[in-house]
């Protein structure tokens, strides 16, 4: 298995857990930005979040540069 998929997998259970039970993680941005929410739906290329204030985003997993639970 290649770094690459080591990394995926670990990058979904994340995500499952934060969806599973509504944790708030932070997700930094390549531009720098932070977002913080918890996992509303994912697939292979992006992410859906809830946001503070009933705010809801999408992030493509291509512009996170780090997800921190």
């Amino acid at each position: 298995m290649s770094d690459k998929e080591t990394m995926n997998i670990q990058q979904d259970e994340v995500l499952k857990n934060s969806k599973a039970n509504k944790q708030t993680i932070k997700f930094i941005l390549k531009n720098g930005v932070h977002m913080d929410g918890f996992v509303e739906a994912f697939d292979r290329y992006v992410v859906v979040i809830r946001q503070p204030g009933d705010k809801q985003a999408m992030i493509y997993k291509s512009a996170f540069s780090t997800i921190v639970s």
